[in-house]
């Protein structure tokens, strides 16, 4: 039998009293925590809406007077760990629909007498930001930067990771700004500015390739009939833009690593620790006095307005 999902709104209002912690006795576990390096996985949701009566027919505490709504309401829901959510379904004789009702009332009045609307807020703005950092970690495919900084330095944007970084952008600028935290999220904020401009910059002269998978430079210099009489002009044009592009994706990188020192800073000590800092990989030499002689470039600090317009 298909499940029936839970309204938005009635697992707000349950996380919300059960200030996204177990509801047993002597329990209490924090229900919120990602994994530690930001890899999303089953394993980062610890919480679960356990259904005090039964949702389905043969489950712990079934009442088939129930409708199918009404089983999925907040109501009829409480908030547990799931090594509780498992205790309570397999002995329903123990965990009786009164008894649930009655943990569920207690813990919800103990959240009202202990816990304050700062330490509720604060609960949420951690949830927050530990997703903000799975959106950045997946959507620059931070664990493979040095091979998407040299595809990018070579002027190659696949279309997955350029909606995924135009994505993050705008979830930035829709999102309600967490009271918390302000390094932190002024360092996300940051990345999304840099990521816009520098998006918004490489599609001035970028096209997808033939089989739509990634967008390539667009050489228009070359593409304005057999004879271009402004083809010094165009070429001029478009070196300076090649080169604007390049001091734009060293300030994303730059800004990538003010990042994970707020992520280390702020949630997570070994975020990105052992691998080091975020670098320009130039694979081919393409920036290198020395043809085909790889390096990696470490920004230092941002360029500015003038030294990006130069």
């Amino acid at each position: 039998m298909t499940k029936k999902r839970i309204p938005d709104k009635d697992q707000n209002i349950l996380w919300g009293k059960a200030a996204a912690l177990c509801s047993m006795p002597n329990c209490k576990e924090k229900l919120i925590y990602e994994a530690n390096d930001a890899i999303p996985s089953s394993a980062t949701k610890i919480g679960e809406n356990c259904h005090i009566v039964g949702e389905n027919k043969g489950s712990a505490r079934y009442d088939s007077s129930f409708t199918d709504d009404e089983k999925c309401r907040y109501p009829n829901l409480i908030l547990l760990c799931r090594n509780h959510h498992k205790i309570v379904d397999d002995d329903p004789i123990t965990w009786t629909v009164e008894k649930l009702h009655e943990i569920k009332s207690a813990h919800e009045k103990w959240v009202e007498e202990n816990i304050s609307k700062d330490d509720i807020a604060e609960i949420r703005n951690e949830k927050w930001f530990s997703r903000r950092v799975v959106e950045i970690t997946n959507s620059f495919n931070l664990y493979n930067w040095d091979i998407i900084s040299n595809q990018l330095l070579n002027g190659t944007v696949s279309k997955k990771l350029n909606d995924d970084l135009y994505d993050f952008y705008i979830n930035i600028f829709r999102s309600n700004i967490p009271t918390s935290k302000k390094s932190l999220y002024d360092s996300i904020y940051d990345l999304a500015v840099r990521t816009y401009e520098f998006l918004q910059t490489y599609h001035m002269h970028s096209m997808l390739n033939n089989n739509t998978t990634c967008y390539m430079k667009d050489r228009f210099y070359r593409n304005r009939g057999v004879f271009n009489p402004n083809y010094d002009k165009d070429l001029h044009e478009f070196n300076k833009w090649e080169e604007k592009t390049i001091k734009l994706l060293f300030n994303i990188t730059h800004a990538l690593n003010i990042f994970a020192e707020q992520v280390r800073e702020n949630l997570d000590s070994e975020y990105f620790f052992d691998e080091g800092k975020f670098v320009v990989y130039d694979g081919l030499g393409f920036m290198s006095q020395v043809p085909l002689s790889p390096q990696y470039n470490l920004p230092k600090a941002f360029y500015s307005e003038k030294e990006l317009s130069d």
